[in-house]
C-alpha cells in the first residue's frame, strides 16, 4: 500500500472544518493551539491526536470527556488506530471523514515517489534508455576516431531507443495475454 505525503480530514455538515494531514502530529479539539479546531462544548480542548508517518495516518483519543469513535467504534484513551480512506471519525458530537489526497485522479509531481509495484516497470524503461544513451555517446567518440560523423551516433541512439520501446511493448503485450492452466 503506497502512502501519499498528505491526507485530509473534514467535518460533515454544520460548521465546516478541514485539516490537511501531513507527516507529524496534529491536535484536534477546542483549544486555541488545536490544529483542527472543533467548536462544540462537547469537544474537549485537547480531544484527540492525528499522527501521520510512513505507515499511514493514526488517530488516538487524548483522554477526552466524550470520546473518539472510528466508524462507530470507540477508542480507548491513548489507543492509536490506523485510518483508511473514507473512515468516519467522531470527536464527541462532531463527525468527520478521512480521505487520502490523490487516491483517485490526483496529478502526481514529476519526481513523485514511485510505488513499489511500479518500480520494476520504471527500471525497465530507465535502465535501457541510459544504457543505450551511454553506448551511443561512446560509439560517437569511437566512430569520430575512425572518421565517421556524429550523425551515425545519433542514428545508433535512435535505433537503440526504438528497440527498447518495441521490447517494452512486446513484454507488456505478453504480460497482458491470459494464461491457460498448466501453460508456462
Amino acid at each position: 500500500m503506497g502512502q501519499r505525503e498528505q491526507a485530509t480530514i473534514e467535518t460533515l455538515g454544520g460548521a465546516v472544518a478541514r485539516l490537511e494531514v501531513r507527516r507529524g502530529s496534529w491536535l484536534v479539539g477546542r483549544a486555541p493551539e488545536a490544529d483542527l479546531k472543533l467548536y462544540s462544548d462537547r469537544v474537549s480542548p485537547r480531544h484527540a491526536w492525528l499522527r501521520r508517518d510512513a505507515r499511514g495516518t493514526w488517530v488516538s483519543d487524548a483522554g477526552s470527556r466524550t470520546g473518539t469513535l472510528v466508524n462507530g467504534e470507540a477508542l480507548a484513551p491513548s489507543q492509536a488506530r490506523l485510518l483508511r480512506d473514507g473512515d468516519r471519525v467522531s470527536f464527541g458530537p462532531i463527525t468527520t471523514v478521512f480521505s487520502d489526497v490523490g487516491a483517485v485522479g490526483e496529478e502526481q509531481p514529476v519526481f513523485a515517489v514511485v510505488p513499489a509495484e511500479r518500480t520494476g516497470a520504471v527500471a525497465l524503461v530507465v535502465g535501457p534508455v541510459l544504457f543505450v544513451t551511454g553506448f551511443a555517446l561512446g560509439a560517437v567518440r569511437v566512430l569520430r576516431h575512425f572518421g565517421a560523423g556524429p550523425e551515425f551516433g545519433v542514428a545508433l541512439l535512435a535505433a537503440g531507443l526504438l528497440v527498447t520501446v518495441l521490447g517494452l511493448a512486446f513484454a507488456r503485450r505478453r504480460k497482458a495475454r491470459p494464461r491457460r492452466f498448466g501453460a508456462r
